[in-house]
């Protein structure tokens, strides 16, 4: 999971971050984290909220989110 938002993240910076790397640091800005939002929203399966981005501002730690919610509403990786 990580990998996979790592990869989101390096396709739309150019740059390859490890998953403690904040999305700010690696280039997110307020309109790029719309666009990573969107992205995570198709790859995972779940809703996210607007500001999933400053809550969860790392790949490590969208993934913890992410796993949490995708437990909770059933989801499962395809």
């Amino acid at each position: 999971m990580k990998e996979r938002i790592t990869a989101l993240v390096a396709d739309m910076t150019g740059e390859a971050i490890d998953d403690g790397t904040p999305f700010m640091d690696a280039g997110i800005d307020s309109l790029a984290s719309v666009e990573l939002r969107t992205g995570l929203q198709k790859a995972f399966g779940v809703s996210l909220p607007s500001t999933v981005m400053f809550n969860y501002p790392s790949a490590a730690a969208m993934a913890d989110f992410l796993l949490e919610e995708m437990t909770e509403n059933q989801v499962s990786l395809s």
